[in-house]
Order: C-alpha cells, then structure tokens, then sequence
C-alpha cells in the first residue's frame, strides 16, 4: 500500500525497525481495546443505554420516557433511547448475566461478541474484497486510521461493528449474484438505524436493473416497521416522536463524534452567519453529491469497459458516507475498505497522501485555541470529513478515465 521506494528500502535493511514498527502499532491498537473492554464501569455507555431500555420495556414502561427509565432502572444516562422496539429485544437476553448495573457480565459478553464479529469482518473483507497484507502501511491504517473507529466503538459499546458486519456480508453476496441474501442483510442491518436501507439502491445501479426486486425489498424494509407498529403500536409512534424530538440533538453534535456533512456545514455556517438555518445548504450540498456521484456511475456504466460491481459498491459507501445526515466517529468503519482500495488506484500521489495525512490527522482543534483561531478552531476537528471527501474526488477521478483493456489502468507516480 501506498509504496514509498525510501522507507521500503530502508525497512528492507532494516527487519529489526520493521519488525519494532509493527509492534508499535499493534501495541496501540491492544491498549485502546484493552482499555474499551476491561474497564466496563466507564465503558460502553451506548450498550448500559439500551439494557436499561430493553429493562424497561419488560417491565411494562415506556423506554422512550427517560423518566420511566430512571423509575424502571433507578439509573439516569442522559441519552434518549434511538432504537425501534422491536431493535431492543436483541438486548434482552443480555439481562439475564447483568440483572443489576453494578455487575458486568453481560458487557464482558457484548464486548467478546463485537470482537469476533470484527474477526469475522476483517476475514470476509480479505476473502471477498481484497488482498489485505501484513505489511506497516497497511497495519497501520487498519488498525488506526479515521481515529481507530473499531476500538471507539467497542468503547461505546454501540451496534455498529455487527451492522457493519452484515453490510459487507450483503455485499460480498451480491457481488456473487446472490441478490436475495443481499436484500435480508441489508434489512437486518437497518433494524437499529434505519439509514443502512438505502444500500438497497444498489439493486438499480446496475447495466440491468432488478427494479421488481428493488420495490419488494421496499416493501419488505416497511414490513420491518410494520411489524414494529403491529407488535407495540403505541411505543413505535412514542420511537418515532423521539426520533423527530431529538433531531436538534443529533445536530448539536460536531466534530470528532459528529464528522458528518450536516455537522461540517452547521460549523461553517456558525462562523460565517451565526444563527441562520443550515437546511437548504445541506440539502443544496447533497442534491449536488448525488448528481454528481449518479453522473459518475452511469459514466462509468456506459464507458468504462466494465460493470465494476466492487468499485460500485465502494463508491456507493462513499456517497452515502457524505449524505447521511449523521456520522458518528464509530461509523467510519464503513470507509475503511473503500478507502484503502482507492488508496493504492489513484493517478495522484498528492491526492493519495493528502487522503492518507487526513485520515491520521484526527483533530488540531486544541492546537488551534492555543494559538488564537477561536471558533474557528472546530474547522480542525473535521479531519475525517475532509479525508471522505477526498476520497469521494478520488474515485471520480477513477471512474473519470477509461480503463485498459482487459484491467484497472495503472496508477501513475506522479
């Protein structure tokens, strides 16, 4: 990955330093996870979070009326519950190894489950993706690249490993012709956020569409909701009142938890006409993206000498990387893989290694209040935002030239 001829040739001499440097790095990324999974009492506040919902749904309250989750559980978390009910009977069974908060087992478990599914993950991304070697560049971006989001989820305590997990199963069947194990994943994965459904777009952006399929996954996605509203009618209208209440939360997130478009421009916005709604400059940025990115697809549907099914997909992460209205800092595990591959296939080396330079940077936000920026300082916190946007040229520029006959055009050095 990302060959540089004057490192590779001294690490060659060198198997010692080599050998150290990989060390280093996998040492860091032990010590994040150790510390995520052994210290449960300061931990994992998202999976504490839907316990205490899953708790207060079997006994009768409502889950989504913090003050019945504190009468419920006795315990205050200071976050809105975000799951549909139907989502929250997942965490039920957790309840029986941590009928009381002081004890752990049941996070010990949920931690040990995320850990294999993200073996599982990394196994079928080799398996089915590409080739991940164990080489320096590539430890180290997998391992720590956009902020390490593996160890921060784990930390949270969120599901996004195991929806993550069921996305690229989706896509590695699809991309073998197996479009109906596709639409179950995919639907699977949209239980707890429902914005994973739009991966069923990729049904249509193929030379021959299955629009039958497409619409039956549609109305398979509204069964998964119907069954919400026929099995707890009154608690998924409370869900969906939450899910509109809190949206002014999700907005107040920016920055390094929040590196999401919306929360990009909501900064900017804040800096340059404080107090003025950012909604039709987000949806003007995300109507550009998509027509942009739609362009690009059917150019490369048309010209391109190929369908590319695996580029397809990868940029489809991409772009809905850029127009989801929220993109927490553990979600960005979904650009790991599209990343890496157009890492090493872009024709620009600065492109490459300013997408490689943002996606370590992380946040110079304290850096800028020390040396006087003011609020204007959040600008540096959206590293991650900037390397998926470079990323995003980075595949139009692919997409953009006409590919050799029988494979990828070869990256120039320039």
């Amino acid at each position: 990955m990302m060959k540089v001829r004057v490192i590779d040739s001294f690490l060659e001499r060198h198997p010692r330093v080599h050998l150290s440097l990989k060390a280093a790095v996998w040492g860091a990324f032990a010590a994040g996870l150790y510390h995520a999974v052994v210290h449960p009492y300061v931990t994992q506040w998202d999976f504490k979070l839907y316990l205490s919902c899953a708790k207060t749904l079997g006994l009768g309250f409502n889950p989504y009326d913090e003050g019945q989750i504190v009468k419920a559980c006795g315990y205050q978390w200071g976050m809105p519950c975000l799951y549909p009910p139907l989502m929250l009977q997942v965490y039920r069974p957790f309840l029986w190894l941590s009928p009381g908060f002081e004890q752990y087992g049941s996070q010990y478990l949920w931690s040990f489950l995320k850990l294999l599914a993200a073996a599982g993950l990394v196994a079928l991304w080799r398996k089915r993706f590409v080739e991940i070697r164990h080489e320096l560049f590539t430890l180290l971006f997998f391992l720590l690249a956009y902020g390490s989001p593996l160890v921060v989820d784990i930390r949270a305590g969120n599901v996004a490993v195991f929806e993550q997990l069921l996305l690229w199963g989706g896509f590695a069947f699809m991309l073998s012709g197996r479009d109906v194990p596709f639409v179950a994943c995919i639907l699977l994965s949209a239980l707890a956020k429902q914005t994973p459904a739009a991966f069923l777009v990729l049904l249509v952006l193929r030379p021959r569409p299955r629009w039958g399929l497409f619409l039956g996954a549609c109305v398979a996605y509204a069964g998964t909701l119907g069954l919400n509203y026929a099995l707890f009618p009154a608690l998924t209208a409370a869900y969906f009142e939450k899910l509109a209440a809190t949206m002014s939360i999700w907005r107040g997130e920016s920055g390094l938890i929040n590196c999401s478009t919306d929360a990009f421009l909501r900064s900017v916005l804040a800096l340059v006409s404080p107090g003025r709604s950012p909604e039709a400059l987000t949806l003007l940025f995300t109507a550009g993206v998509l027509a942009v990115s739609g362009w690009a697809h059917f150019r490369r549907l048309t010209k391109g000498g190929g369908e590319r099914s695996l580029e397809i997909v990868f940029f489809t992460c991409v772009t809905y990387a850029l127009v989801v209205p929220r993109l927490k800092d553990y979600s960005y595990l979904l650009l790991l893989l599209p990343t890496f591959y157009i890492l090493e296939r872009t024709d620009s080396s600065r492109l490459r290694w300013a997408i490689f330079a943002c996606a370590f940077v992380n946040s110079l936000k304290s850096l800028g209040l020390r040396f006087g920026l003011g609020e204007a300082a959040v600008l540096l916190s959206y590293f991650k935002w900037y390397a998926l946007v470079l990323v995003w040229v980075a595949y139009l520029r692919h997409f953009a030239r006409v590919p050799r006959a029988g494979g990828l055009p070869a990256p120039s050095s320039r």
